[in-house]
């Protein structure tokens, strides 16, 4: 019973040595995929965090120092059900959380946003 773990970390950051605009980003990410059943039908399953840390926001504030932080989950579930025919479901879900609101007191970098998928593959 083979199983696959992911795990990985990644940073940016951007700006010009003595530019106003700086940010940072720090991209978290771990991924597992297994066999569900008879090495017939695998599950994967996947999360990432980011971090975003960025000097000021031009659209908003330029005194407003902006910090984000955005997850994400995707789950899928794959495999054969005859020799010609596959499926295949999934499920991404992200979400964003920043510190930033406008004059309305409104955060437009906060959303929540999900995507189902339902395929069936067949070869002739």
């Amino acid at each position: 019973m083979p199983v696959c773990l992911f795990w990985g970390k990644m940073e940016t950051h951007e700006g010009r040595s003595g530019a106003d605009f700086q940010s940072a980003h720090r991209y978290f990410q771990s991924a597992i995929n297994l066999p569900v059943w008879d090495n017939k039908i695998q599950a994967d399953i996947c999360g990432i965090y980011l971090f975003r840390n960025i000097d000021y926001d031009p659209n908003i504030d330029a005194d407003e120092k902006r910090r984000d932080h955005e997850f994400h989950i995707n789950m899928q579930l794959y495999g054969n059900i005859t020799s010609k025919l596959m499926f295949n479901i999934g499920y991404f879900k992200t979400f964003n959380d920043s510190n930033t609101t406008n004059d309305q007191r409104i955060d437009p970098y906060h959303f929540q946003r999900a995507v189902y998928s339902v395929q069936f593959i067949y070869s002739f």
